[in-house]
């Protein structure tokens, strides 16, 4: 019943969220609803006195049908009653504190400004010089964004992303950027900020580029690492997950800080301090919807083991994204990489077991099966929706993966060793840091080499989002089929029954005919 219970809470969730998301639904229509499920409550409550299962899941279902209506329609208000519309495409005088860590890209910086009227994105110039917590006044115009046409054909909805990261509007290349003060964030955040750009700083020193950039995807997800081209290149190759610190990336510093600790601390002690660092690590890198997920999934699970719980990895992920959803409703709509990495998870978490046992008959070479069905289960989870919202899926991704995801493991530990040396010795480090830089070039060639060939990836014309619902249906369909159908296979175990004798008294027989059901299992 909890499960239940909890299932038809998350259910609730997504559907109050979809549907204040779909439609401009007044109050007086979820009042409707409201009355009618109450009435259907109090109807059934006349007829029996007894409550049965499918009433009190319905209040559940109500309950946070609303609160999830409530939620979003909150955050669409806040969004169109800011104070910044009526200066819409018009030049303005912007004064706040950059409340996130600017975001260097090839050609740009990306300051989150906290204004008095709100968050607003000023796209600026790469080198602007600006830190978090810089105190700033910009000069520019001020735009709504707008939806555009991408390369291969599909339609952004700019705005509505713009808006899951917490802004409506935006300043492009500010005709003045004035730093007026420094230090005004968070303390904490400052430091933490300031160590990573000594990290950084030293990185660059022990590992030449293009591994250099590399290493600072697959360890802090920096969006500057790889260059326009590279990026290209893992992308065509489907690996472009390892440089924006998907689950994979999370699960192995998880993994590594918890080894560590085990040499000095124990084991309860361990995992509270991992749940700790797994934090701060987060609040490090971004908390980017990938992240974020991934970080409340392992801190769950860590959190499970702590008070001595079973914590099952499928509610774990549901109850991360609800959540996810209730802080940010429009990650459901507009946030590509939340929805990618969800459904890559779920795929993962509910089909992998199926998908390993029926490969049981493939030889694993040191352990390299594990790394083709995780990347075969995830790449065939996101393609309905990855072929509708991009438009071109990586013909070579299973088998690039399978050459590459071994070495990435390798490839952070020897970059984090490498640095991490530096700040003792420098010619230790740069000793390391050759190593790192084969591993860091290895993934580079790989993913350069298979990404040249036209044939690479598929590119595939416009659809209608029916299709993706379709296909989605016809995968669930298709799991559902297989795993009903499942026969198991008890190697040693005799089936026994009961049977009644003349004398009434009970007597076991082996199972000769197959059509028998048993009572019991030895």
């Amino acid at each position: 019943m909890r499960d239940r219970v909890f299932f038809i809470v998350v259910i609730g969730v997504v559907s109050g969220i979809l549907v204040r998301s779909l439609f401009d639904l007044t109050w007086p229509w979820l009042g409707l609803f409201m009355i009618c499920a109450a009435g259907l409550a109090l109807l059934h409550k006349r007829i029996s006195p007894e409550v049965p299962t499918w009433v009190v899941l319905l209040v559940f279902f109500t309950a946070s049908f609303v609160l999830a209506f409530f939620r979003t329609d909150s955050v669409h208000s806040t969004h169109k009653g800011s104070f910044l519309h009526q200066f819409s495409d018009e030049k303005v005088v912007l004064q706040g504190i950059v409340s996130r860590e600017p975001e260097v890209r090839d050609a740009s910086t990306h300051l989150y400004l906290q204004t008095s009227y709100g968050l607003v994105l000023v796209i600026a110039d790469r080198y602007s010089g600006v830190n978090y917590g810089d105190e700033v006044e910009v000069l520019g115009l001020l735009e709504v964004p707008s939806s555009f046409v991408t390369d291969l054909g599909r339609t952004f909805n700019y705005g509505g992303y713009l808006k899951a990261k917490g802004t409506s509007h935006l300043v492009r290349y500010p005709e003045s950027l004035q730093i007026l003060n420094s230090g005004q964030g968070n303390i904490f955040l400052e430091k933490l900020y300031q160590v990573k750009q000594i990290f950084l700083r030293k990185l660059e020193m022990v590992i030449p580029d293009p591994e250099a950039g590399l290493a600072a995807g697959l360890l802090l997800g920096e969006k500057r690492a790889l260059g326009s081209e590279l990026n290209d290149a893992f992308r065509r190759t489907g690996i472009i997950h390892i440089v924006v610190l998907s689950g994979y990336n999370i699960m192995l510093v998880a993994t590594f800080i918890m080894f560590v600790m085990s040499y000095w601390f124990p084991f309860r002690l361990r995992l509270s301090m991992s749940i700790v660092a797994i934090g701060v690590f987060a609040l490090l890198v971004g908390l980017s919807a990938t992240v974020l997920r991934a970080s409340i999934m392992v801190g769950l699970v860590f959190l499970g083991r702590l008070l001595s719980k079973n914590t099952s990895v499928f509610r774990s992920l549901l109850f991360a994204g609800m959540v996810m959803l209730l802080f940010n409703p429009f990650l459901l709509l507009h946030d590509p990489g939340f929805q990618l990495s969800f459904l890559a998870t779920m795929g993962l978490v509910v089909a992998g077991g199926w998908f390993a046992d029926k490969a049981s008959f493939v030889a694993d070479f040191g352990g390299l099966k594990e790394f083709f069905i995780a990347t075969l289960v995830t790449q065939i989870a996101v393609l309905p929706l990855l072929l509708y919202q991009i438009g071109e899926f990586s013909l070579v991704a299973v088998l690039v993966n399978l050459l590459v995801l071994p070495m990435v493991a390798i490839a952070m530990l020897l970059t984090f060793v490498s640095v991490a040396v530096s700040f003792v010795s420098t010619p230790i480090a740069l000793f390391l840091g050759y190593f790192a830089s084969i591993s860091l070039n290895y993934i580079i060639q790989v993913a350069s080499w298979f990404g040249e060939f036209s044939w690479s990836a598929l590119s595939v014309p416009e659809f209608p989002f029916v299709v993706v619902i379709l296909a989605y249906s016809a995968l669930a369909f298709t799991y559902w089929w297989s795993t009903k159908r499942k026969t198991h296979t008890l190697s040693g175990w005799v089936i026994e029954y009961e049977k009644q004798t003349a004398d009434n008294s009970p007597a076991k027989s082996k199972i000769t005919d197959p059509e028998t059901v048993p009572i019991f299992f030895r």
